[in-house]
């Protein structure tokens, strides 16, 4: 920063826990319903962005082509973004 040890310990985030519980969110919702408009967009993001490209496509797909869950799945359960 600009030397100032007080904003120094201010900005330090880790950005890496809130992105892997952001995955993690993203892999229960994939899980549970299907998106409604936005199936496409949200498939090219997974495809360019999420860290086991695969398997949230997968588990879109699965949502998308198999219908609602009451509950998550086994496979969403084990899920280590």
């Amino acid at each position: 920063m600009d030397g100032d040890p007080k904003l120094d310990r201010v900005c330090v985030v880790d950005y890496s826990e809130s992105s892997r519980k952001g995955w993690q969110l993203m892999a229960v919702c994939l899980d549970t319903f299907p998106p409604k408009e936005f199936e496409n967009y949200l498939e090219m993001y997974l495809r360019t962005h999420a860290p086991d490209k695969n398997r949230f496509v997968n588990m879109l797909h699965s949502t998308v082509y198999g219908g609602e869950r009451r509950s998550v799945s086994d496979t969403c359960q084990q899920c280590r973004c």
